[in-house]
């Protein structure tokens, strides 16, 4: 008689799985990597500065909206993280 145990998909799903974190980047590749992602970020700061620039210069422009206030979160939290790179 064969006592062998088999997991279950039921054990698989209680067992502590932790993916393998990626092996660190080289200083020279996390670099140009922060500079691409800079990059990115300020170029959007430019697009919703612009957007926000556009809904202002409309004649039914109303600052309480909420998508002109969450265009304006938006860009302060882009400035803030700007700043902190």
């Amino acid at each position: 008689m064969d006592t062998t145990y088999e997991s279950t998909d039921m054990d698989l799903s209680k067992s502590p799985r932790q993916t393998p974190s990626p092996p660190p980047l080289p200083p020279c590749e996390q670099l140009r990597l922060n500079k691409a992602q800079l990059s990115k970020m300020i170029t959007f700061r430019k697009n919703k500065i612009a957007c926000i620039q556009e809904l202002q210069a409309m004649p039914d422009h109303h600052p309480e909206d909420s998508f002109y206030a969450g265009a304006a979160d938006e860009l302060q939290e882009i400035e803030e993280t700007i700043q902190l790179a």
